[in-house]
């Protein structure tokens, strides 16, 4: 009798575990009322009306789940449903990413509308499915990065020997590294402390996700290089949609790239506004002059070479299809 009810309960509860829904999470270290973060919770919602419930994601963020290296190696391992942030943030994972930030590639909003948005680049989804990856159709924005510090960050010599924040990302530290300054790879979750204890003096970040996480406040002065355009993405993980129907399939990427397309408009909103803010709290906000830039842009030009060096034939076919795309959007131009 004690056999057969052991029996009993064990198919009971194997019966139930083969019922139960997947956890399924989708990540982003942005922290909470960030419009990363609510644009997440957002989607999460919309996925479940959509799919009436069939298809429910948790959203995760504020980085409670771990920092955006940590979180992209667990959807590397399938152990989560999708992941959202920085296309530097997921370059380990593919690190053919890296072309899209490379210092000075891209000049204006236009131009990166052009060549990311109104003409997608062909290779860049051939480079996730190739390493496991279902990337969203639809790049979304973290911002145009600049040099925050104790003081102007314009010429090359400014940077000197400069104890500096780097994302954990190679071609972000290479550049810092051509820039004559001595970069420390901090995740986004570790930066304010660090800021705070004065292990670095300086960083790069966009105005919104400087003012999101205080980091500017450890600042004095924001110089506006906008040296680095750096895309939001959403990532499904490796073999997050393959138990999904086709029409669940469907629901899921056609809403993330909605939710991106949204993000991308709060977050462009939001810029003006907070750049006024910043300034009312006393930051000081300089521009380059063209000199200085063109000055910035020629130190940081060999992480160009570096890239394609380090990279794989996609990753140097990703970054032709780029400054060809660039080249002709600034001819029509002319």
């Amino acid at each position: 009798m004690r056999s057969l009810l052991a029996l009993t309960l064990a198919l009971a509860l194997s019966a139930g575990a083969a019922a139960a829904e997947p956890v399924r999470k989708i990540v982003v270290a942005a922290p909470e009322g960030s419009p990363w973060a609510d644009g997440l919770l957002a989607l999460t919602r919309r996925t479940a009306e959509r799919t009436q419930g069939r298809l429910k994601v948790r959203a995760v963020v504020g980085g409670a789940a771990g920092d955006e290296v940590d979180t992209a190696r667990a959807c590397a391992e399938g152990r989560l449903f999708a992941w959202a942030g920085s296309a530097g943030g997921f370059a380990r994972q593919v690190p053919e990413l890296a072309a899209l930030e490379l210092p000075f590639l891209f000049e204006h909003e236009a131009e990166v509308d052009a060549v990311l948005r109104v003409s997608p680049i062909a290779p860049l989804g051939r480079i996730f499915e190739r390493a496991g990856f279902v990337l969203v159709p639809m790049l979304s924005e973290v911002g145009w990065r600049s040099f925050a510090g104790r003081k102007a960050l314009r010429t090359p010599a400014d940077f000197r020997g400069l104890r500096v924040r780097s994302q954990e990302s190679a071609m972000h530290l290479a550049m810092w590294r051509a820039l004559g300054a001595e970069p420390r790879a901090i995740s986004v979750l570790e930066t304010l402390s660090a800021l705070q204890a004065g292990v670095v003096e300086a960083f790069d970040q966009s105005p919104v996700y400087m003012f999101a996480t205080s980091w500017y406040q450890h600042a004095r002065v924001y110089t506006l290089s906008r040296h680095m355009y750096q895309p939001g993405i959403v990532v499904f993980c490796k073999g997050a949609l393959t138990s999904l129907s086709p029409g669940d399939r469907r629901i899921a990427l056609e809403l993330a790239a909605a939710e991106l397309q949204l993000a991308l408009t709060r977050v462009r909103a939001l810029e003006k506004q907070v750049l006024a803010q910043l300034a009312a709290e006393g930051l000081q906000l300089l521009e380059l002059t063209a000199s200085e830039r063109a000055a910035l842009r020629q130190r940081t030009r060999p992480v160009f070479d570096q890239f394609r060096a380090s990279t794989s034939p996609l990753g140097r076919e990703l970054l032709g299809a780029l400054e060809r795309a660039i080249e002709a959007h600034r001819k029509g131009l002319r």
